[in-house]
């Protein structure tokens, strides 16, 4: 997923700069969606039918049922890499979490470079720890 987040800036960086961005980037989402989850209660989540794209290439689909309002569609695309199940996209109500990341990082490296925005992750990061 730091791959296809960074795009071609990923190609650019060295093998330092890529393994301090994937611990980042991995301590970013881990932090983010162990919160998101925290505060969801009472909802259900429904998987749904999956759809086989390429060899080894999957769509997961789920929905979250809320109890009141509309079900939240939720896709994952996961790849079989040596013999596991990995995800490199989510997509929630149809937002991919790739092209979000990949546009608000872009920018961040255009003003700060590569070294910034790993910098900027894990200042982040070290907050959310300390809270």
């Amino acid at each position: 997923m730091s791959g296809w987040v960074l795009g071609r800036h990923w190609r650019k960086a060295t093998n330092e700069q890529k393994d301090q961005f994937a611990r980042a980037f991995q301590g970013l989402l881990v932090r983010t969606y162990a919160q998101a989850l925290l505060d969801y209660s009472d909802q259900s989540i429904e998987f749904l039918a999956s759809r086989k794209r390429d060899e080894g290439d999957v769509t997961v689909r789920a929905e979250i049922n809320q109890g009141s309002g509309p079900a939240i569609p939720i896709a994952y695309e996961v790849s079989r890499v040596d013999g596991r199940w990995l995800v490199h996209d989510i997509a929630v109500n149809g937002v991919s979490l790739v092209i979000n990341y990949r546009s608000s990082f872009n920018q961040v490296i255009q003003r700060s470079g590569l070294d910034g925005l790993i910098k900027r992750l894990k200042d982040h990061n070290s907050k959310q720890v300390a809270s």
